[in-house]
């Protein structure tokens, strides 16, 4: 490689940059072949990956000078540019989600959107008010433009969507806890999206901090390679800098938003079982065709009511309510059932039946009922209400379920997730009180919770200072339940509350459910147990499952 370049008297160069043979490209490979060859002996299969890598960045280079840049540079022709914009961008959409270990349908499509919104933006506004290039689509500028904006809006789509689809799939219970006690969808997925986005954006954060310092970029080093006075190097490279970020907001905002939109849905219903995981994509279908033979056969739910005394106010009811598994196969169907004020029902049935099934439909979480054509807004009531009239919110609000399996909510305490989180859902707000008031009525409820916790068999210390991932199983579902109990709704659903329970923390739950059921708050409950004498000392009705 020759040298020969003089420096005019202002210190820039203005012959251009020397030529690069065959030789030295082979020296610059041998450069990142030396190093490699070490990882040898940790991971051959990561060597191979990168050792393909630079052999496909060579040959795209080269098509893309020779064959590619050349002709469309020479055409300046509108729609031969953003044909082959179009290109670049369809190829960055499919690349953004190729090696998500988490999918959903309607995925490709959404990186299709997402790519497109960042990278038009950005490149509208630099062509049109910054750099305003003549003509406005001039190749020689949009298209190296469009080419480092597509580079950092694909790491931005793939970082953003990856963490996302990841949290949600490993956070599943801890969201259907948020919605079980009245969290919209950016509340239910709040620290999701704020990991999602920090780790979509904190790359170009990085970048942005050093440039100049540690790091001279790209598009700057070329253009002082070419002679360009430093001055204006700088100013091009700032102003890409900036369009880059625009690109990497905007595409990680709308792939994330449009992933979130997809996993809650429209009735704010988490849609976990819509991610399928890459390695067990076979297995899953696999489950699903079995799950379908197994709930061929419809269930009954059948009331029993025997309690003796005469309860006008019907708070829930129940009529022809359908429930499936799927379009096609249905899980099970209830008759009728009223459910009065300060009513216990207890709902039994052999395991694997559909109870649960059941109180997550009556909390307004499941999808099947909708799927199969059902007008379920007309077979599930609260005092005379349906879900859709009320909104899904206000009725899980009102209708409070108390999920079997409570996750651990690592790294805080209950009473924090409920001074923090749950009484900071807008559902649990008054928005005709002042502050003072609001203070005093989140004091109370908090109060209710610490009294709840006691008559429960907890001590103050397991509300305040421990950790919830360091109670246990039965000890963490009665801090919930205690939570609940707090927020007063109308009905309370619960999974086998007394599962992981032994007989005495057993009957103080009953205790206590008989003293909110039968006292003065006259809370309606549905509860599901498998315990005949349990059954016995609760149930003012009983609904039975059975094929």
């Amino acid at each position: 490689m020759s040298s020969d370049m003089d420096p005019s008297i202002d210190g820039v160069d203005h012959h251009g940059p020397p030529h690069l043979s065959v030789m030295d490209l082979g020296l610059a490979v041998l450069t990142v072949l030396g190093p490699l060859a070490a990882l040898l002996l940790f991971d051959a299969e990561l060597v191979q990956s990168y050792v393909y890598a630079m052999m496909r960045a060579a040959l795209q280079l080269s098509l893309l000078a020779g064959l590619i840049l050349v002709p469309v540079f020479a055409s300046r022709n509108v729609y031969v540019v953003l044909l082959y914009l179009g290109f670049m961008c369809t190829v960055a959409g499919r690349e953004a989600y190729r090696k998500f270990k988490w999918r959903y349908h309607g995925l490709t499509w959404h990186c299709a959107i997402a790519v497109l919104v960042g990278a038009t933006y950005p490149i509208a506004m630099a062509s049109l008010f910054i750099v305003q290039p003549v003509p406005w689509y001039n190749p020689t500028v949009v298209i190296p433009i469009t080419g480092m904006v597509l580079g950092n809006v694909l790491n931005a789509i793939s970082l953003g969507l990856k963490t996302f689809l990841q949290a949600t799939a490993e956070n599943g219970q801890t969201i259907s806890l948020s919605l079980c006690f009245g969290a919209d969808r950016f509340e239910a997925l709040g620290s999701t999206l704020r990991v999602a986005f920090t780790t979509a954006l904190t790359p170009g954060i990085n970048g942005m901090s050093v440039i100049g310092l540690v790091s001279i970029p790209g598009m700057m080093t070329g253009q002082l390679l070419a002679g360009q006075n430093p001055r204006d190097a700088a100013s091009y490279q700032l102003m890409i800098t900036y369009l880059i970020g625009a690109g990497s907001v905007c595409s990680a905002t709308v792939a994330v938003l449009l992933a979130c939109y997809t996993i809650i849905d429209a009735r704010v219903r988490l849609r976990n079982d819509l991610l399928v995981h890459t390695d067990d994509k076979d297995q899953k279908m696999t489950s699903d065709r079995s799950k379908e033979s197994v709930f061929r056969q419809e269930v009954r739910a059948e009331w029993d009511k025997h309690v003796t005394a005469q309860r006008t106010d019907t708070v829930l009811k129940i009529n022809q309510l359908h429930i499936s598994a799927t379009p096609d196969v249905p899980l099970c169907s209830i008759e009728k059932l009223e459910l009065h004020e300060g009513e216990i029902c207890v709902i039994h049935g052999p395991s694997g039946i559909g109870k649960t099934h059941i109180l997550n439909t009556i909390a307004a979480l499941s999808y099947s009922s909708d799927v199969c054509n059902q007008k379920v807004t007309s077979s599930l009531l609260l005092r005379g209400k349906s879900v859709s009239s009320i909104g899904p919110t206000k009725w899980r609000r009102r209708v409070l379920k108390v999920p079997q399996t409570i996750p651990s909510l690592a790294g805080c305490t209950i009473q924090e997730w409920m001074q923090d989180t749950v009484l900071c859902f807008k559902t649990h707000k008054n928005e005709n009180s002042g502050y003072l008031e609001a203070k005093k009525e989140r004091t109370t409820i908090i109060a209710r919770m610490m009294a709840a916790a006691l008559e429960l068999g907890l001590q103050d210390e397991d509300m305040v200072s421990k950790k919830m991932a360091s109670l246990s199983v039965g000890q963490r579902h009665r801090a919930v339940l205690a939570c609940a109990l707090a927020l007063q709704p109308e009905v309370l659903l619960l999974d086998e509350p007394s599962a992981a329970l032994d007989e005495t923390a057993t009957t103080a739950l009953e205790t206590q459910l008989r003293r909110i059921s039968h006292g003065e708050a006259q809370t309606s409950i549905l509860v599901v147990s498998h315990d005949p004498g349990q059954i016995n000392r609760l149930a003012d009705s009983v609904l039975t499952c059975e094929l």
